[in-house]
């Protein structure tokens, strides 16, 4: 396997971890990464900038995928990081599978509320799915939002997300070489 990082490791994930924050700080504003990152169909480059970024040998992260070998060896290969099986004891979480439950993921403490997980959902689409009203803060009023690939109920899993704040899930859904956040402050509406 050959090494697909960044090659300057330094600048490039501070550039990547400066847009990452811009990306929490406006909820569903989509962001498009610095550098095109070739993965060999096994992530989109969004998720590689976001695993090049944020994954060191002390990250653990669960993987829901039919590609899950594959994206084992290529974050393991690269980062170090630590692939588990248990989905409520991840740092990370990647998801390429359209079913998940989000109360199975790292929800943290109420001492620790950073201790929970953070899910990266590659999504076919960022904006041809059900539109879905978004607020909360860093977005004015309201914010529409439309990804693809969600659960049936993802509504209903959000707003038992919003319930137990502060603790709770933060996702990043990934598209090619865009992204957005949507950290646990923001409620969907409809």
């Amino acid at each position: 396997m050959e090494y697909i990082g960044y090659q300057d490791q330094t600048h490039s994930s501070q550039n990547m971890f400066r847009t990452i924050l811009k990306a929490t700080s406006f909820p569903g504003s989509i962001f498009t990464v610095p550098e095109n990152l070739e993965t060999d169909n096994v992530l989109y480059s969004s998720t590689a900038n976001i695993i090049f970024t944020l994954f060191d040998i002390d990250t653990k992260i669960f993987i829901d995928s039919e590609k899950i070998s594959k994206i084992q060896n290529f974050i393991t290969f690269n980062t170090n990081a630590n692939c588990i099986e248990k989905s409520n004891h991840c740092d990370f979480a990647i998801i390429q599978n359209k079913e998940f439950n989000i109360e199975n993921f790292n929800l943290g403490s109420d001492e620790y509320p950073d201790n929970s997980s953070t899910i990266i959902i590659e999504v076919e689409d960022l904006v041809n799915g059900e539109e879905l009203i978004i607020e909360g803060p860093g977005i004015q009023k309201t914010k529409s939002i439309s990804p693809t690939n969600l659960p049936k109920n993802f509504q209903s899993q959000w707003q038992n997300n919003n319930f137990i704040f502060p603790r709770g899930v933060d996702l990043i859904l990934t598209c090619k070489d865009n992204f957005f956040c949507l950290p646990r402050t923001s409620k969907v509406l409809k």
